[in-house]
């Protein structure tokens, strides 16, 4: 059973203020969710088959409608045993259990890294230069692989310097990234810029300059950047938001950096920024410090989930992101007892 609650910035959809129950055909489980700027997707628990919902004017939803509240079945995955997936700005991928990724929706900048002249592509498309893909991630405008072999490609708009290739050019197909011979195990694509993990557990950043790259400089960076302040913690997990970034340690500690709009970075001042690490804490019913497996980061809310359920959440409310447990922002990450139901 999967119970979700969205917020979308679409007029025909009724914003909900309290998780709601989404209902698949049949006995379906629901083994993996992702959202996008202006759609879901699930992955089916052992039959891997593949739904998709909300705007289809980019080809998203793989058919002709412009619109579903409802899942969709992507019929072309029926055989494809798919393993993974993504969604960005109005583009999609998944990657099978084989190791191929297959990308549809919108193709600006060249972001589905198929060569495409289309403005986007209703059908799921294979990359064909790419083998033996296990991870994918995609942003704004560019998007990122990461193959068995710990090999980092990306490609898609590049002005920033996000693409971390040593350059500023758009590339319309996927590049291995060239630098100090490291081999990565984890990547997030943001607006305009990449963070990713490599295989020691040390956390790299590029692109758009600031408070995106956890340094004072504010020049682009168009190569992969140690994050000097996190070497120390091992880093495990990373996910992005609108310019901030959460991380998850091998420890179960939380920490957060970038923009602070809305308290999504949990530093003292709404205007602030913050470039040093902070370490959130979490506390239960109890007042008892939770300890963290889960964290996740939307445009301006963040969620984090602990190793006995409770689920936490700060930042915006708006759209009540946090359920209507709170009309507040939230500074300091809240428990939502809505969960528990």
């Amino acid at each position: 059973i999967l119970k979700f609650f969205t917020y979308s910035f679409m007029s025909k959809i009724n914003i909900s203020k309290s998780p709601s129950k989404i209902n698949f055909d049949g006995d379906r489980k629901v083994s993996k969710i992702y959202c996008g700027n202006a759609n879901s997707m699930a992955i089916i628990y052992k039959s891997n088959e593949v739904f998709i919902w909300g705007d289809g004017k980019k080809g998203q939803l793989c058919c002709d409608k412009q619109f579903s509240d409802i899942p969709l079945p992507i019929n072309d995955f029926n055989s494809r045993n798919i393993v993974k997936g993504s969604l960005g700005f109005n583009h999609c991928a998944c990657i099978s259990k084989d190791g191929k990724l297959f990308v549809w929706g919108s193709n600006e900048n060249n972001k589905l890294g198929i060569k495409s002249h289309y403005e986007f592509e209703s059908t799921p498309r294979i990359v064909d230069s790419l083998t033996g893909v296990s991870k994918v991630s995609l942003g704004y405008q560019h998007s990122a692989v990461i193959l068995v072999n710990d090999e980092l490609y990306t490609w898609g708009n590049n002005y920033y310097g996000q693409l971390g290739h040593g350059d500023l050019m758009t590339k319309e197909e996927p590049v291995k990234i060239e630098y100090n011979d490291l081999k990565f195990t984890k990547v997030k694509c943001a607006f305009y810029h990449t963070i990713a993990i490599d295989k020691k557990q040390f956390v790299y950043v590029w692109g758009k300059g600031g408070v995106n790259l956890n340094t004072e400089v504010t020049k682009n960076k168009v190569s992969p950047q140690i994050i000097e302040d996190l070497k120390a913690l091992k880093v495990k997990s990373i996910k992005v938001g609108n310019h901030n970034t959460v991380i998850l340690t091998n420890n179960s500690e939380v920490y957060c950096f970038g923009d602070n709009s809305f308290n999504k970075a949990s530093v003292d001042s709404e205007n602030e920024v913050t470039r040093n690490t902070k370490r959130l804490l979490f506390k239960g019913s109890t007042n008892n410090i939770c300890k963290i497996i889960k964290i996740y980061a939307g445009y301006n809310h963040c969620f984090a989930i602990s190793e006995s359920g409770e689920t936490f959440g700060w930042g915006s409310c708006s759209g009540f992101r946090l359920t209507d447990n709170y009309t507040e922002q939230q500074k300091e990450p809240k428990e939502i007892v809505l969960f528990k139901q």
